[in-house]
């Protein structure tokens, strides 16, 4: 059975197999403005949940055929269906039933007998950090196109971390890297250059590079101590200094200064 009301206020698959238990949150839920669908098994909630792909869905634990637990794992493991909120439906002592449900990958809990303010509070709150989700997708998503479309070097740092770089090819010989850069020197803005690299060797490769672009940005990695006219070299002629084991902050924040992004 389905109740719809107002499609705009979301929508909410409610899988319980108790009539009565059912009746009410349906009724509770539409009175609220959402739209609700039913299930009342767990094979009948995941298929409804990939068909409709609601915005929170409500699982009973103790339903038949397939219980809630499992029914959410499956759910989880879909890339269809991982990201819907699911809060699960069970009685006030069943603690281990929420400890597994938790576990298996629900968001909150609801306990029998429902207590109103806090169903709808909850499910407000599971919606909410749906909405954000899909900001943050939709988000991600132009940035992935903005950077597989560019037809410049493109890095982009999305809440403190390197989301996008439309790096084209990853060089690890020297000679290749250099012929890759001779040719496109335009299309790379930055270069992380190994110093301690078999063959060549970072400091020939640095001079190789620096008489292709003396403008060219380039930021040297080791895991070596540098001094002497080789720290002097890499002070003047490069744009910075990171040290192996890298520090993740020390790495995005010596980016962001040379690129020039906050």
């Amino acid at each position: 059975m389905d109740h719809l009301l107002n499609k705009d206020s979301g929508t909410i698959l409610v899988v319980e197999d108790d009539v009565e238990a059912k009746e009410v949150l349906c009724t509770t839920l539409e009175l609220e403005g959402y739209v609700v669908h039913t299930a009342t098994n767990g094979f009948e909630a995941i298929d409804a949940a990939r068909a409709l792909k609601p915005d929170v869905i409500l699982m009973d634990i103790i339903i038949p055929e397939m219980d809630g637990i499992e029914a959410t794992r499956i759910l989880k493991s879909d890339q269809v269906t991982r990201y819907i909120p699911n809060l699960i439906v069970t009685v006030v002592d069943k603690r281990e039933d929420i400890v597994n449900g938790l576990t298996a990958g629900e968001t909150d809990y609801i306990t029998k007998p429902f207590f109103m303010p806090e169903l709808t509070a909850r499910v407000k709150t599971a919606l909410t950090s749906r909405n954000y989700y899909e900001e943050k997708i939709e988000i991600t998503e132009r940035y992935r196109q903005l950077v597989e479309n560019a037809s410049e070097g493109i890095l982009i740092i999305q809440d403190g971390m390197l989301r996008f770089c439309n790096l084209k090819t990853i060089e690890i010989n020297e000679e290749s890297a250099l012929e890759l850069y001779r040719n496109k020197p335009n299309e790379i803005n930055l270069v992380i250059l190994d110093l301690f690299m078999p063959g060549m060797g970072g400091m020939r490769c640095l001079e190789k590079l620096l008489n292709i672009n003396p403008h060219a940005r380039i930021i040297i990695s080791s895991g070596y101590v540098v001094n002497g006219s080789t720290e002097k070299t890499i002070g003047e002629r490069t744009r910075g200094y990171i040290s192996k084991p890298f520090d993740r902050e020390q790495i995005l924040s010596l980016i962001r200064e040379v690129l020039d992004v906050n």
